[in-house]
């Protein structure tokens, strides 16, 4: 079977190489991005499974990315998962709103996250 791919997008970089380490070790390829528009220019050409984006980054933020992603037809239907410090409630569903699949909340636990993967992929 083949591994399943994942963009990570996260500016914070000790965050960013421990999700990437969690994720391979799950038999995940990673391929992690620190800022949404060095992403943007790599997801058509990677066609990962899924993108998993921190939703405040300077630059292209987490929004921005996920309407990006979410207006090509070649790329609407990546499952996609935002993670955010945010716990807000309007946050939540305006994410959900440009085409969110998932918003998890920072501090993330590792069996959320790999079962919300897992379940957007339909293991």
């Amino acid at each position: 079977m083949m591994r399943k791919k994942i963009v990570l997008v996260e500016d914070e970089e000790i965050l960013r190489q421990n999700l990437e380490e969690i994720l391979k070790f799950n038999d995940f390829d990673v391929y992690s991005f620190e800022d949404g528009l060095s992403a943007l220019e790599q997801i058509e050409m990677i066609k990962p499974d899924i993108i998993i984006s921190d939703l405040m980054m300077p630059g292209i933020d987490g929004y921005e990315l996920l309407s990006k992603v979410k207006s090509k037809s070649t790329t609407m239907h990546i499952p996609f998962i935002l993670l955010s410090a945010r716990v807000e409630k309007s946050e939540r569903d305006r994410c959900y709103a440009l085409g969110a699949n998932q918003y998890l909340i920072k501090p993330l636990k590792t069996f959320d996250l790999i079962k919300n993967i897992q379940s957007l992929l339909q293991y």
